[in-house]
């Protein structure tokens, strides 16, 4: 499930308020990119939500990115401890957590050069749950 504007994610209650307000303040109306069989879109100022059903499962998000654009992306609204991985237009690893707590995983990253950036969300461990996780796209 998207959320069509960063203020119905606010309102969904579904993020802490510090990180709500920081949403919120950054830009209340950005709207998702969408997804597809390859994936689903993000872009700066967005935050997408969606569930992991199955231990197995893992999602693929797409985010495009100009070369020099510093961004916080975070994965936030855990009720289960999944894990965020981060690659590189290169295909390399640009950054990761993979801890054991629910709390928010952020990776922070500045794009060496254009290109696609693909985030992974997936449970380590096994855990799922009936709540959406929110993804979120911030500037540095």
């Amino acid at each position: 499930m998207l959320v069509p504007t960063l203020a119905d994610a606010v309102r969904s209650g579904l993020l802490s308020q510090q990180v709500a307000d920081q949403l919120a303040s950054l830009s209340p109306d950005a709207v998702p990119v969408g997804c597809t069989e390859a994936g689903c879109g993000l872009a700066l100022n967005t935050v997408g939500l969606k569930q992991l059903t199955d231990p197995d499962e893992v999602h693929a998000w797409r985010l495009y990115l100009n070369q020099g654009r510093a961004v916080r992306i975070l994965l936030t609204a855990l009720t289960v401890d999944y894990d965020l991985h981060v690659f590189g237009p290169d295909g390399l690893l640009s950054g990761e957590v993979v801890n054991d707590e629910p709390d928010d995983h952020v990776v922070e990253l500045e794009a060496p050069a254009d290109g696609q950036f693909v985030v992974y969300v997936n449970s380590g461990r096994g855990d799922v749950s009936d709540q959406a996780y929110a993804l979120a796209v911030l500037p540095l």
